[in-house]
């Protein structure tokens, strides 16, 4: 699984044009490994990580694994205790510098996690974000959603 040539690569080539992915890479052990292997590559030891409070456990594990420090992006909670969506304020350079200012030992974010969709079927609109969130790479972690791609209305 470590040599992508051969049989792996035209397997990695075709799940990536099934996706309309740029590149796609087989990884076992499901998305939890492949959140932490994202993660470990986009956010050293030491950094800020911006990172959606709902998030998949294995973001967790990355965070205590690497020793990342986390700044929460927080969602809203209705009457009931059902999460909804991150607001948009969440995103701004205003609430992130506040975050950052308010979380010991953090610095301005590296790279930020947001689970799209949300557990309960809420979709981002994740060119917004890509333009509005000011950090240097954004992981949409999306291991709900695999279907999206095959769909129009997404």
């Amino acid at each position: 699984m470590l040599d992508h040539t051969g049989p792996h690569l035209e397997a990695e080539e075709y799940i990536a044009r099934t996706f309309g992915a740029e590149q796609s890479y087989i990884v076992t052990n499901g998305t939890s490994t492949s959140n932490k292997i994202v993660g470990m590559y986009a956010a050293p030891s030491g950094s800020t990580l911006l990172i959606d409070r709902n998030c998949h456990k294995s973001l967790a594990h990355l965070l205590m694994m690497n020793d990342v420090v986390p700044v929460w992006l927080k969602p809203t909670r209705n009457a009931l205790g059902i999460l909804g969506g991150i607001p948009r304020r969440e995103f701004t350079r205003d609430s992130i510098e506040e975050k950052v200012a308010a979380t010991t030992q953090a610095q301005w974010p590296v790279h930020a996690v947001i689970t799209n969709s949300t557990y309960d079927g809420l979709l981002y609109n994740t060119d917004w974000i890509k333009q509005t969130l000011d950090v240097p790479s954004i992981h949409f972690d999306s291991a709900w959603v695999p279907y999206t791609h095959f769909h129009p209305i997404y």
